[in-house]
């Protein structure tokens, strides 16, 4: 294989109509959260490996890309957002009781194993709030993260809420700890039935605790879920996120985003550093959740301040695979606005081709210069089947100084 021309594994390029349709739907996303009183900021590509390391807590760091620096310091290519915007709010925005309202976008790097299936660089676009511990903050951004969801004109789409609270004061309760529940959580986040049951009968607890865990990784239901939990617990850890969770939907039906929420007590979360709720978004026609997020109140004090946060990233990659996202025309016909001027190869053309080419770039948006090459002189109709691209609206000739529409891809195009 020639390695200066083909990609390593799980990466790829992306370019033409997929590229514009990425840039179209950020750009989407990107008005939603703005007018939300979201500021823009960007992170580095890689940070210090520590504030990704497991051994603080702060993730899941073995799919990180290492390496060292000239003074042999340790580094890593961003993996998460979450850590490195905490970082940076820590650092200059967190002086006062104020909330900080936070987004950005751009690349993460995972080096997962190549049987997985996945890309090990995706693109991501997502929210903070820090310091605002409410219910209301929750809902703030599950409603937010809905909102960019329909802005890509996606409808068939169910975001998936629950509390780490429940399940963790359930364990406490009855009282696996220590490597067991280490174990049990790796078989209930991957929803593996056969492993959770034979783990819990080795397990010395009461009967009334392996049939409710058994059964809660796959109770994926409606608010009614609440308030039959609440009759199988009496831990107050336990209660008290129901009681949260009870919160943060009427905070949700007055956003009027209820409609599309689901609850699943017995989800789990990929990253360590979650304290509250925590939630996924999955769409038609993908297979893994497009968005996820939560409530991280203990992240900020690894940094030297204490605030709470909450937020949510959408896997832009994972949106693009979305049924309602596929049906969509990559170039929407309002932004289908390339000109294309072919000129002769003489100076009077091309003078011509710059004026009109400015002229109409004030009028109307994009235009491409192209010189005809002196063997087709006489057939400018040979260009055409090459330029024939799904976003150009019409192809003209210009010579000396006259210009000629050779091709009209637009209805009402003058």
């Amino acid at each position: 294989m020639n390695n200066l021309i083909h990609t390593p594994e799980g990466v790829r390029d992306i370019y033409g109509p997929d590229m514009y349709l990425r840039g179209r739907l950020k750009g989407e996303m990107e008005l939603e959260i703005v007018k939300s009183g979201y500021s823009s900021i960007q992170v580095p590509s890689f940070e210090y490996y520590s504030i990704y390391s497991s051994n603080n807590e702060s993730g899941a760091p073995d799919d990180a890309y290492k390496f060292s620096d000239r003074d042999n310091a340790t580094l890593a290519w961003r993996s998460d957002f979450t850590p490195g915007v905490a970082r940076c709010c820590a650092k200059y925005f967190i002086s006062d009781d104020l909330p900080v309202r936070l987004y950005y976008s751009g690349n993460v790097f995972n080096n997962i194993s190549n049987l997985q299936g996945k890309f090990k660089e995706k693109e991501e676009m997502g929210c903070e709030l820090f310091n605002e511990p409410s219910a209301m903050a929750d809902a703030e951004i599950v409603a937010l993260n809905s909102k960019c969801i329909k802005k890509c004109g996606i409808k068939d789409f169910r975001i998936v809420l629950s509390h780490v609270d429940f399940i963790y004061g359930i364990f406490n309760e009855a009282g696996i700890h220590g490597d067991d529940k280490a174990e049990l959580c790796d078989v209930i986040a991957a929803k593996d039935q056969y492993a959770i049951d034979r783990c819990l009968e080795r397990l010395s607890i009461d009967d009334h605790f392996k049939k409710l865990i058994s059964k809660l990784p796959f109770m994926n239901t409606d608010i009614d879920i609440l308030k039959k939990m609440s009759k199988e617990v009496t831990n107050e850890r336990s209660l008290s996120a129901i009681k949260r969770l009870n919160e943060v939907y009427k905070f949700l039906k007055s956003y009027k985003a209820a409609d599309k929420i689901g609850f699943d007590l017995g989800m789990l979360p990929k990253y360590k550093y979650y304290t509250g709720i925590i939630f996924n978004t999955y769409a038609s026609g993908c297979g893994e959740q497009i968005s996820k997020g939560g409530r991280y109140d203990d992240l900020m004090e690894r940094f030297g301040t204490k605030a709470a946060a909450v937020g949510f990233v959408i896997d832009v990659d994972a949106l693009i695979s979305a049924d309602d996202v596929k049906k969509q025309d990559k170039l929407q016909e309002a932004n289908k606005r390339l000109r294309v001027f072919l000129y002769r190869n003489d100076t009077k053309s091309m003078k011509t081709a710059i004026t009109e080419a400015e002229k109409f770039r004030k009028e109307h948006g994009s235009v491409e210069l192209i010189p005809i090459a002196a063997g087709r002189v006489d057939a400018p109709e040979d260009y055409l089947s090459s330029l024939d691209r799904e976003k150009i609206r019409a192809i003209h000739l210009v010579d000396g100084d006259k210009v000629k529409t050779v091709k009209n891809y637009g209805k009402k195009m003058k």
